[in-house]
């Protein structure tokens, strides 16, 4: 089984340069840990983010941003549900799997499976 979260501009898991879900990522993801919580399956999670450069002193890009991403969507799964040895594994993508490669501002911000 594989969900994948697509963030449009309608709906935003993410704000932009931030890793933190918004009160609405936080939402659906909280209660998609609550029903996966109840599966046998393993699940993988995966930060992404957009194409835009992170700005500031080069010490923080969208590598740190994704996995920060990741890894706060595991945080927040597992105080909602979501059992702490289903975690296979958490990474980041930074902007290096965009849904449509020829847009270089599409975000894409994490996949489960």
């Amino acid at each position: 089984m594989r969900v994948e979260l697509l963030e449009t501009e309608a709906g935003m898991f993410f704000e932009s340069g931030k890793p933190a879900p918004t009160s609405n990522g936080s939402e659906l993801l909280a209660s998609l840990a609550k029903q996966l919580g109840q599966l046998p399956n393993t699940v993988l999670i995966e930060g992404h983010t957009d194409s835009k450069p992170f700005s500031g002193d080069g010490s923080y890009s969208n590598w740190e941003l994704s996995a920060d991403r990741a890894n706060s969507a595991r945080k927040l799964m597992e105080s909602n549900g979501l059992r702490a040895e289903q975690v296979g594994h958490v990474r980041g993508f930074a902007d290096r799997q965009l849904r449509h490669p020829e847009d270089r501002k599409t975000r894409r911000t994490a996949g489960f499976r």
